[in-house]
């Protein structure tokens, strides 16, 4: 039997060791960035990054979320390109 408080418990926060937990990590990264990124059952990606993969359900490490996020992170603190218009 499950409690009312771990079933609201459950609604703000995945389940440990899940792809569900490694989504959420990543999203709320992503809503404090100010870049465009998309988020599917199995891909997130972001503007300028690599895509974080999550095509396995049974290999769900928040850890791969967290390496992603600051290699994303990394990026966003970089000098924005420079477009120079020729002739």
């Amino acid at each position: 039997v499950i409690s009312g408080k771990e079933i609201s418990e459950a609604t703000l926060k995945a389940p440990a060791n899940t792809r569900a937990q490694v989504r959420s990590r990543a999203m709320q990264f992503l809503r404090r960035q100010s870049i465009e990124y998309y988020v599917d059952w199995e891909i997130i990606g972001a503007d300028g990054g690599e895509s974080l993969h999550l095509l396995d359900p049974f290999e769900a490490s928040p850890g791969a979320a967290d390496a992603w996020s600051k290699d994303l992170g990394d990026l966003a603190h970089r000098p924005p390109h420079r477009r120079i218009k020729i002739g």
